[in-house]
C-alpha cells in the first residue's frame, strides 16, 4: 500500500524540528501526525505505516490491560516524537533508535527505526537503529559483536584490568592468569578436538559462560571422566547451550578457550569444588568476555534462540532532505519488540542466584536473549538494534560496583568523621541493593546462599577495610541489621540451618532494606562486633554479633499498616506497652499463629528528614526474643521503624545475637 502524506513526510529532519532548543517546556512542538484515533484507523486501511502505528498502540493498550478507545469528548490527536533524548541543541544528532506515537497522553506506541550503514542519516548519527536479523547466528550479528568487543577493548579504560597501550585497531588485551582448567574449543575439525586443558599457572586470554543448569542433566567432569575430558569432548555430547558457546568463541576469534563451570570443576570432588568456587569471582572478572545464555532456562535451549518474524512487515520511507544535501535516503519502521529491560532483567538467567555475581563481576557480557543480542560492559549497554543506554538495565544500574561517584553523602561523612565514609557509604548501599536483588533469585542448593555471592563480597572487600561476616559488613550493621521481608509471610525457613538469625542469609524470600543510609545516625554509642565468625560460606555460620544498645519490650499487634498491590500485608502496627499508643510499624520474619505478641525492640539508628521547615525522626529497630538458657543472648525476630522515641532514659546494655 502507498503511504499517506503525513507518513511520507516523517523524516529525521521533521523529527529534529520537534525538539525544544532549551529546557523550557513551552517550546515542545511535536510532529502532529493525525487528528484522531478514528482518522488513524481509517488511514491504516490504505497506509502501511499507519497500520504499524495502530498496531503499536494496540499492543501498548494490551500491556496495560485496556482497550484502545478514547472517550468522544476527549482529544485523541496523534503526535510523533523521537524517544532518544529530551532536549536537542542545534546541530546535535538525533541518535534515533525509536519513534514514539503519542495519542494525546492516552496511549503510546513505539516503532523501531533503522537504516543502512551507508545512509546519510546513519553517517550523521541521526538514525542509529539497525535491522535485527531473524537468524541469531547470522554473519551480521557476529560482525556487530566483534565490533562491540573491539570498540570496548580499544577505548574503554575502565573495562580493563589495568592500563594498556592499545590502539583502536587492536582487539586484544594483555594476558591474565588463567583458571586452573579451561575448555579448548578447537577449530571445529576432528584433527583439533574440543577438550579440557590444565593450564598449569600459564597466562592467556579466555572467555566464560554464564548459564542455567536447569532440570535436565548436563555434561559434567567427574573423577571418573576427568582423563577422558583431557583427550576429547565430543561436540555432540555437549548440551545445546555448550555447543552454541563453543561456536561463539570460535566465531569471535579472540581466544580459543572458555571456562564452563560444570566441565572445569570436578563435580564429585568436594575439595576441588570448594577451591574453585572461592576463585569463581576472579575467574569471571578476568575473562575477556562472558557469554550469557540469558534467554535459556536450561541447556536444551541454547544461545541461538529462533526469532519470530514481525507480525507486520517493516515499512520503508524513501526521502530526500536538505539536511543531507538532498541525497537519496531511506528510513525503515518496524514494531518495537518490547522492553529491553524485560529481555535481560526478567529472563531465565536473571532468576538464578549464582548468575548475579557472574553478571556484575564480568567486565564484558554478551547477552543472547529470545529476541536480540546485547553487549554490556562497565561503560555502556548496547542492543543489536542500535539502542544504547547506560542506565537502561535495572540490575546494572542499581548494583554495578561504584566508582566513588555515588550520590553525595556529606551528612554521613560529617556524622562519622572523615572522607573515608564518602567512599564506604556507596559500597554498603550497593551491597544492600545487591541483597535485595539476590534474595529474589533461586538456588538449586539452599546451602549455596553465601558462597554464591562470595566473589562479590571479595570484590567489595578490596575497596574497604571493613569486616565481612555471614553476608553483613560490621561498620554498617547499625542499619543493615534492619533488613526485613517484603511483606508478611514472604520468608521461608530453610530446611537446614545455614546462618545466624541476624543475617539475611538465614531466610529465603524477597528481602528489603528500605531506609537510605545517607541521612542516618548510629543510635547513641551503639557498637557492634563479630565473634566466632567464618566468612567462606561452605559451612553454616555460627557467628555472633555483640552490641551495646538500648532496648525495650513492645507489642507487635495484629493490625496491618498497609498492603501491597496484590493484597499482602506489608507490616504490622507496633504498640507501646505502657501508653497503649501506636508508635511504629514492623514485620516479623515468621509470624506466630496468635497475635498480638510481645517482642524486644533494639534501637539501631535514627533517620532525620526535613520538609517545609519541620524535622521528623524515624528510628530503625530490630525485633527479637531471649534465647532460653543463654544469659544475654537474643534471637532476631524481625525489624521495623518507630515514629516515636520510646526509649527515653533507658540505659544501654551489652547483648549478643
Amino acid at each position: 500500500m502507498p503511504l499517506c502524506f503525513r507518513c511520507s513526510a516523517l523524516t529525521p529532519e521533521v523529527l529534529s524540528n520537534t525538539y525544544p532548543r532549551s529546557a523550557d517546556p513551552e517550546n515542545f512542538e511535536f510532529y502532529k501526525h493525525l487528528d484522531s484515533l478514528d482518522e488513524l484507523r481509517q488511514s491504516a486501511k490504505t497506509c502501511d505505516l499507519c497500520a504499524l502505528i495502530l498496531r503499536a498502540l494496540e499492543l501498548n493498550a494490551d500491556c496495560n490491560h485496556a482497550k484502545l478507545t478514547v472517550k468522544p469528548s476527549a482529544s485523541s490527536e496523534l503526535y510523533a516524537r523521537p524517544s532518544s533524548v529530551f532536549f536537542l541543541d542545534p546541530g546535535q544528532p538525533l541518535n534515533l533508535p525509536n519513534v514514539d506515537f503519542d495519542l494525546s497522553g492516552h496511549f503510546n506506541g513505539r516503532l523501531s527505526v533503522y537504516t543502512t550503514e551507508d545512509d546519510p542519516a546513519a553517517r550523521s548519527r541521526d538514525v542509529v537503529g539497525h535491522e535485527v536479523p531473524l537468524d541469531p547466528e547470522s554473519p551480521a550479528t557476529f560482525a556487530t559483536i566483534r565490533h562491540w568487543l573491539s570498540d570496548c577493548l580499544s577505548k574503554h579504560d575502565n573495562c580493563r584490568l589495568r592500563a594498556t597501550d592499545l590502539t583502536t585497531e587492536q582487539v586484544s588485551e594483555p594476558p591474565v592468569d588463567l583458571p586452573s582448567r579451561l575448555i579448548y574449543v578447537g577449530d571445529g575439525t576432528d584433527s583439533d578436538p574440543i577438550r579440557l586443558v590444565e593450564t598449569g599457572g600459564q597466562v592467556g586470554i579466555y572467555a566464560c559462560l554464564s548459564h542455567c543448569w536447569g532440570k535436565y542433566q548436563i555434561i559434567t567432569t567427574t573423577k571418573a571422566s576427568f582423563r577422558d575430558r583431557l583427550e576429547t569432548i565430543p561436540f555432540e555430547e555437549l548440551s545445546k547451550t555448550f555447543q552454541d558457546a563453543v561456536t561463539i568463541v570460535q566465531r569471535i576469534g579472540t581466544t580459543r578457550y572458555i571456562w564452563i563451570d560444570s566441565l572445569c570443576i570436578i563435580q564429585d570432588d568436594l575439595e576441588d569444588w570448594r577451591r574453585e568456587s572461592l576463585l569463581m569471582g576472579g575467574i569471571y572478572r578476568k575473562a575477556q568476555y562472558t557469554i550469557a545464555a540469558t534467554g535459556a532456562e536450561d541447556g536444551t535451549v541454547g544461545c541461538f534462540i529462533p526469532r519470530s518474524p514481525p507480525e507486520l512487515p517493516p515499512v520503508t520511507i524513501p526521502y530526500t532532505s536538505p539536511r543531507y544535501g538532498n541525497s537519496p535516503c531511506k528510513m525503515t519502521f518496524t514494531i518495537s519488540t518490547g522492553s529491553d529491560y524485560n529481555l535481560v532483567d526478567l529472563a531465565p538467567l536473571s532468576r538464578r542466584g549464582w548468575t548475579l555475581q557472574e553478571r556484575i563481576l564480568s567486565r564484558r557480557t554478551i547477552h543472547f536473549t529470545a529476541e536480540k543480542v546485547f553487549f554490556e560492559c562497565q561503560r555502556r549497554i548496547i542492543c543489536e538494534d542500535g539502542q544504547e543506554d547506560p542506565h537502561y538495565f535495572r540490575v546494572r544500574q542499581s548494583l554495578d560496583l561504584p566508582q566513588y561517584d555515588e550520590p553525595e553523602s556529606t551528612d554521613s561523612a560529617r556524622n562519622y568523621g572523615g572522607e573515608d565514609w564518602q567512599i564506604k557509604w556507596p559500597i554498603w548501599w550497593r551491597w544492600m541493593k545487591l541483597v535485595e536483588e539476590y534474595s529474589k533469585r533461586n538456588l538449586t542448593k539452599s546451602m549455596d546462599k553465601l558462597i554464591a555471592v562470595y566473589g562479590l563480597a571479595g570484590e567489595l572487600r578490596r575497596r574497604t577495610t571493613d569486616k565481612y561476616c555471614a553476608g553483613m559488613w560490621m561498620e554498617s550493621l547499625h542499619f543493615s541489621l534492619a533488613w526485613k521481608a517484603q511483606f508478611v509471610g514472604a520468608f521461608k525457613r530453610p530446611e537446614t540451618y545455614r546462618a545466624p538469625s541476624w543475617s539475611w542469609a538465614s531466610v529465603d524470600g524477597p528481602t528489603i532494606l528500605s531506609l537510605s543510609p545517607f541521612h542516618s545516625q548510629r543510635a547513641s554509642s551503639t557498637a557492634f562486633e563479630f565473634y566466632n565468625d567464618t566468612d567462606l560460606g561452605f559451612e553454616p555460620s555460627r557467628a555472633e554479633v555483640k552490641m551495646l544498645v538500648k532496648h525495650k519490650t513492645i507489642l507487635y499487634s495484629e493490625r496491618a499498616t498497609s498492603y501491597t498491590s496484590s493484597g499482602e500485608v506489608k507490616g504490622r502496627v507496633l504498640i507501646d506497652i505502657h501508653s497503649k499508643k501506636a508508635v511504629g510499624s514492623g514485620t516479623l520474619d515468621f509470624e506466630p499463629q496468635n497475635l498480638p505478641v510481645q517482642v524486644e525492640c533494639f534501637l539501631l539508628y535514627t533517620v532525620h528528614s526535613e520538609w517545609s521547615g519541620s524535622v521528623t525522626y524515624t528510628h530503625g529497630v530490630l525485633l527479637g526474643e531471649k534465647v532460653v538458657g543463654q544469659q544475654g543472648m537474643w534471637r532476631r525476630l524481625g525489624a521495623g521503624e518507630l515514629s516515636t522515641d520510646i526509649f527515653g532514659d533507658v540505659g544501654e546494655e551489652q547483648v549478643s545475637l
